[in-house]
Protein backbone atom coordinates (compact mmCIF):
# COMPACT_ATOMS: atom_id res chain seq x y z
CA UNK A 1 0.00 0.00 0.00
CA UNK A 2 1.11 3.32 -0.94
CA UNK A 3 -0.09 6.61 0.73
CA UNK A 4 1.83 8.69 -1.38
CA UNK A 5 -0.14 7.92 -4.45
CA UNK A 6 -2.96 10.13 -5.73
CA UNK A 7 -6.10 9.79 -7.96
CA UNK A 8 -7.54 12.30 -10.42
CA UNK A 9 -10.12 12.30 -12.89
CA UNK A 10 -8.78 12.06 -16.46
CA UNK A 11 -9.47 15.44 -18.40
CA UNK A 12 -10.11 14.13 -21.71
CA UNK A 13 -12.81 11.43 -20.35
CA UNK A 14 -13.27 12.13 -16.78
CA UNK A 15 -11.99 8.29 -15.62
CA UNK A 16 -10.54 8.30 -12.39
CA UNK A 17 -6.69 7.07 -12.75
CA UNK A 18 -4.41 6.62 -10.07
CA UNK A 19 -0.51 7.05 -9.56
CA UNK A 20 1.99 9.52 -8.52
CA UNK A 21 1.46 13.36 -9.41
CA UNK A 22 3.43 15.56 -10.95
CA UNK A 23 3.19 18.63 -12.95
CA UNK A 24 5.11 18.60 -16.07
CA UNK A 25 5.06 20.93 -18.95
CA UNK A 26 2.60 23.61 -16.70
CA UNK A 27 0.26 20.73 -17.42
CA UNK A 28 -0.88 18.38 -14.07
CA UNK A 29 -0.20 14.93 -14.80
CA UNK A 30 -0.96 11.33 -13.03
CA UNK A 31 2.04 8.83 -14.17
CA UNK A 32 0.61 5.31 -13.68
CA UNK A 33 2.80 2.65 -13.42
CA UNK A 34 2.13 -0.89 -14.28
CA UNK A 35 3.50 -4.26 -14.38
CA UNK A 36 3.87 -5.97 -17.66
CA UNK A 37 4.81 -9.84 -18.11
CA UNK A 38 6.51 -10.43 -21.73
CA UNK A 39 8.37 -12.93 -23.52
CA UNK A 40 11.46 -10.98 -21.65
CA UNK A 41 9.81 -11.29 -18.15
CA UNK A 42 8.49 -8.63 -15.95
CA UNK A 43 8.65 -5.20 -17.12
CA UNK A 44 7.04 -1.89 -16.33
CA UNK A 45 5.23 0.20 -17.82
CA UNK A 46 4.27 4.19 -17.51
CA UNK A 47 1.82 6.40 -18.83
CA UNK A 48 0.74 9.70 -18.65
CA UNK A 49 -2.43 11.22 -17.80
CA UNK A 50 -3.62 14.71 -18.07
CA UNK A 51 -5.72 15.53 -14.90
CA UNK A 52 -8.25 18.26 -13.71
CA UNK A 53 -6.60 19.35 -10.73
CA UNK A 54 -9.46 20.43 -9.13
CA UNK A 55 -10.25 16.69 -8.63
CA UNK A 56 -6.98 15.48 -7.09
CA UNK A 57 -6.98 13.23 -4.02
CA UNK A 58 -4.47 11.87 -1.77
CA UNK A 59 -4.46 8.69 -0.48
CA UNK A 60 -4.74 8.34 2.72
CA UNK A 61 -2.67 4.81 3.14
CA UNK A 62 -5.68 3.13 4.78
CA UNK A 63 -8.13 0.59 2.65
CA UNK A 64 -11.94 -0.06 2.83
CA UNK A 65 -13.52 -3.38 3.49
CA UNK A 66 -12.92 -4.45 -0.13
CA UNK A 67 -9.47 -3.67 0.33
CA UNK A 68 -9.62 -0.87 -1.52
CA UNK A 69 -7.37 2.72 -1.41
CA UNK A 70 -9.03 5.22 0.54
CA UNK A 71 -8.82 8.32 -0.50
CA UNK A 72 -9.62 12.34 0.28
CA UNK A 73 -12.92 13.00 -0.49
CA UNK A 74 -14.26 9.69 -0.44
CA UNK A 75 -17.35 8.89 1.53
CA UNK A 76 -19.33 6.08 3.00
CA UNK A 77 -22.22 5.40 5.29
CA UNK A 78 -21.27 6.06 8.98
CA UNK A 79 -22.53 2.73 10.61
CA UNK A 80 -24.32 3.01 14.01
CA UNK A 81 -25.17 7.14 12.47
CA UNK A 82 -28.59 6.44 11.20
CA UNK A 83 -28.83 9.24 8.04
CA UNK A 84 -25.35 9.75 8.01
CA UNK A 85 -22.11 10.19 5.86
CA UNK A 86 -19.11 10.43 6.66
CA UNK A 87 -16.62 12.69 4.22
CA UNK A 88 -12.80 11.65 4.14
CA UNK A 89 -11.03 15.13 4.95
CA UNK A 90 -7.40 16.19 5.85
CA UNK A 91 -7.39 18.24 9.38
CA UNK A 92 -4.62 20.72 8.61
CA UNK A 93 -4.61 21.69 12.72
CA UNK A 94 -3.86 18.11 13.84
CA UNK A 95 -2.04 16.97 10.55
CA UNK A 96 -4.10 14.01 10.58
CA UNK A 97 -6.99 12.47 8.26
CA UNK A 98 -10.32 13.01 9.64
CA UNK A 99 -13.90 11.50 8.95
CA UNK A 100 -16.32 14.70 8.68
CA UNK A 101 -19.58 13.13 9.61
CA UNK A 102 -22.93 14.98 7.29
CA UNK A 103 -26.33 14.49 6.58
CA UNK A 104 -28.04 12.63 4.37
CA UNK A 105 -30.67 14.12 2.67
CA UNK A 106 -32.80 11.69 0.64
CA UNK A 107 -33.70 8.59 2.60
CA UNK A 108 -32.26 5.10 0.72
CA UNK A 109 -30.82 7.24 -1.39
CA UNK A 110 -26.69 9.01 -0.69
CA UNK A 111 -27.45 12.51 -0.80
CA UNK A 112 -24.88 13.91 1.34
CA UNK A 113 -25.46 17.60 2.57
CA UNK A 114 -22.02 18.61 2.68
CA UNK A 115 -22.25 21.92 3.62
CA UNK A 116 -22.93 21.11 6.99
CA UNK A 117 -21.09 19.51 9.71
CA UNK A 118 -22.69 16.79 12.68
CA UNK A 119 -19.33 15.14 13.63
CA UNK A 120 -15.99 15.15 13.37
CA UNK A 121 -13.56 11.62 13.84
CA UNK A 122 -10.37 10.91 13.22
CA UNK A 123 -9.86 8.07 10.61
CA UNK A 124 -7.67 6.03 13.04
CA UNK A 125 -11.12 5.52 14.74
CA UNK A 126 -12.59 3.38 12.04
CA UNK A 127 -11.85 -0.57 11.64
CA UNK A 128 -11.49 -0.71 7.78
CA UNK A 129 -13.95 -3.48 7.78
CA UNK A 130 -15.85 -0.27 8.97
CA UNK A 131 -15.44 1.73 6.03
CA UNK A 132 -17.41 1.07 2.82
CA UNK A 133 -16.45 3.55 0.56
CA UNK A 134 -19.72 4.46 -1.72
CA UNK A 135 -18.65 7.83 -3.70
CA UNK A 136 -16.06 10.73 -4.42
CA UNK A 137 -17.23 14.22 -3.50
CA UNK A 138 -15.71 14.59 -7.22
CA UNK A 139 -18.42 12.07 -9.10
Amino acid sequence: MNRYISKAKRSDNGEWVEGCYVRMFKKDTIVHYEKIMTSFGEERSMTYKQIDPNTLCQCTGKEDANKDLIFEGDYFWLEGAEGEIGVICWYDDRCAWWVKSVPNTVEDECVPDFSTTIENYELGEFFDSEIHIIGNLHD
